[in-house]
């Protein structure tokens, strides 16, 4: 919830489109859930991708980092 409220206060998005934004979950479930919930759907979109994208590029570093010696 922390992080929720620290993204929301250095956003300007609504909360509902900030918290989809960051909900686990398959992209295309939060898109079907953003439209019904009348959220704005690129604002969701690129967010997921954008973690999406930041978790696979960071996962080998961090796994290196974090690794056997």
């Amino acid at each position: 919830m922390v992080f929720f409220e620290v993204a929301h206060l250095l956003s300007p998005a609504p909360a509902l489109d900030v918290l989809l934004s960051f909900l686990p979950g398959g992209q295309a479930e939060m898109v079907v859930i953003a439209i019904v919930a009348g959220s704005d759907v690129a604002f969701v979109v690129t967010h997921h991708l954008t973690r999406l994208i930041l978790v696979i590029l960071a996962a080998p570093v961090i796994g290196r980092w974090l690794g056997p010696k």
